[in-house]
């Protein structure tokens, strides 16, 4: 990071970079039939046998190199944009061979403002871009465990933060998150079948308006729906 400027204005630049190697192991589960039994009933059962089968393992590699600009303006507000270059992998080996491995190397960006618009009313808003890990093909699909491509999201996010008496402090806020939904397809594939979208608005309010007491209240309403051809 390198920051200049002065006591009003300061601006700070960064350079960053992120790497990361995950390995996981899951599988080799064995079912027991333990017969039928009735509802509100319980049996004992003999203690069963187990032969655990080999695991699947599967790895993620992922490297993100990025530069942001931050400005702080005093008593005015606060600006950041920045933007990611990062290159994601993920490879998965069943106990029948090697499955096909899944990429991405998205740009992604990002920008976040602040405007002090009275000393005690401030409004924000922010759009930033993500990528997801996402699970891979469960057991009952044609393509069970191989990795589903990385998912893309987007989000923006708006509202007010007032500065209330008593140290008390109400933000007010609306938000769109969209991002690709993946499920069965009418072939049991799992693939893409559209987006699933969350959007809503959030209330909050926090501070200490006592010594000693510290309140911290907050609801969300929600609209969650997904669209999409397969899925309409």
């Amino acid at each position: 990071a390198r920051r200049f400027g002065d006591a009003i204005r300061r601006h700070t630049l960064f350079l960053t970079f992120r790497a990361r190697d995950q390995q996981g192991r899951y599988g080799g589960d064995q079912e027991v039939d333990a017969g039928s039994v009735a509802l509100g009933v319980g049996r004992p059962i003999a203690k069963p046998e187990f032969s655990f089968g080999v695991q699947s393992r599967d790895e993620v590699r992922q490297q993100t190199a990025g530069v942001a600009y931050e400005l702080e303006w005093q008593d005015r507000g606060e600006l950041s944009v920045g933007v990611q270059k990062t290159s994601y992998s993920k490879s998965v080996e069943t106990p029948l061979g090697a499955l096909p491995e899944t990429d991405a190397d998205p740009l992604l960006e990002y920008a976040t403002a602040t405007f002090h618009a009275t000393p005690w009313l401030a409004v924000y808003g922010s759009y930033t871009e993500g990528l997801e890990e996402s699970p891979v093909a469960p057991d009952n699909a044609v393509n069970r465990n191989v990795a589903a491509p990385a998912l893309r999201t987007e989000q923006f996010d708006a509202g007010v933060r007032i500065a209330l008496p008593a140290q008390l402090r109400l933000i007010a806020g609306v938000f769109n998150v969209e991002k690709p939904y993946f499920d069965l397809d009418s072939a049991d594939r799992f693939t893409q079948l559209g987006t699933v979208q969350h959007r809503g608005v959030e209330l909050s309010l926090a501070g200490t308006p006592l010594e000693g007491l510290t309140l911290v209240a907050g609801t969300r309403f929600l609209d969650a729906s997904v669209s999409g051809q397969t899925v309409n």
